[in-house]
């Protein structure tokens, strides 16, 4: 069973639900995902347990608003699939 993925507004901080957090991997670490950020909106990856399931959570989220084509607006989520995510 591969790890869940949880996708997060950079105002809700779920971070404290991953027990023994493990990798933060910024937006920008990831091809074709780009570090163009609204001040106080951090874009990271954090992974870790929450019970005995693996989390990946996406903190931050690109918006159309932002002028952003819709190929980079999903990107993330398509970056979770590759992770192993398929919940």
């Amino acid at each position: 069973m591969g790890p869940v993925g949880i996708v997060s507004g950079s105002g809700i901080d779920l971070s404290p639900l991953l027990e023994g957090a493990g990798e933060r991997r910024a937006f920008s670490s990831f091809p074709g995902l780009s570090a163009a950020c609204l001040a106080g909106h951090g874009r990271r990856f954090l992974s870790g347990l929450c019970g005995n399931r693996e989390i990946i959570l996406q903190c931050g989220r690109f918006h159309c608003y932002e002028g952003l084509p819709y190929e980079e607006v999903v990107r993330p989520v398509d970056v979770l699939y590759e992770l192993g995510v398929r919940t």
